[in-house]
């Protein structure tokens, strides 16, 4: 009886922490150095991952496909190297309490770096593309299961995670992420101290009455 007592009050204590979404057209924080708002693109790319987790396909603009048309709604530039991204996105998110871990998953069209509070987490942009395809052949693409970057031990604070996105072969642009920050320690709840005293004075009175 002591051990389930004991048990039961020191799991009631710890309570998993907070997890942040962060899904591209979702997300609240997220902006863009052209417009600022970005556009939830709804007519997508034929090679394009669909949209995912709940996140969707964005630009400053409506760059995504024209079925009608066969063709991109709005062409954009193609990007000169890796000093000139066609765009940039920016997601922010705050979590004061404790260390944090991210992980996200990223997609785009043509290419795109991604950074952490100014710091590169990906490889450099791919400005290679294979004849035939929309895609590039590697490294952060528009198609298959995405590229995925796990971070730990973030301080606790207000972070940005940056986008830049390069246009490469012309048509369809685009960007898509999908992922989550989580506040890793476990945190004692209120009620916690109430059971955990309860289940002491409850060992305490088993062991009170054996000894009598």
């Amino acid at each position: 009886m002591k051990s389930s007592i004991g048990i039961l009050a020191l799991a009631a204590g710890l309570a998993h922490g907070s997890t942040i979404l962060l899904q591209s057209g979702v997300s609240a924080g997220e902006t863009n150095n052209i417009t600022v708002s970005n556009v939830a693109l709804t007519d997508l790319e034929p090679e394009w991952t669909p949209d995912s987790g709940g996140a969707s396909w964005i630009s400053y603009e409506d760059t995504g496909w024209s079925t009608g048309m066969n063709s991109a709604v709005n062409t954009v530039p193609n990007s000169t190297g890796a000093s000139d991204p066609s765009a940039i996105f920016f997601q922010t998110f705050t979590d004061t309490s404790s260390l944090l871990t991210l992980t996200i998953t990223v997609w785009a069209d043509d290419s795109a770096v991604v950074y952490l509070d100014g710091t590169q987490i990906s490889l450099n942009a791919n400005f290679v593309q294979t004849p035939g395809m929309y895609c590039s052949p590697n490294g952060i693409t528009c198609n298959g299961p995405g590229t995925t970057f796990t971070i730990d031990d973030i301080a606790p604070g207000t972070h940005t995670l940056q986008f830049d996105v390069y246009q490469v072969g012309g048509g369809s642009f685009g960007l898509m992420y999908s992922g989550s920050v989580t506040d890793t320690a476990a945190t004692p709840e209120p009620v916690s101290f109430v059971l955990l005293g309860a289940g002491l004075v409850a060992m305490t009175l088993l062991r009170v009455k054996r000894a009598f």
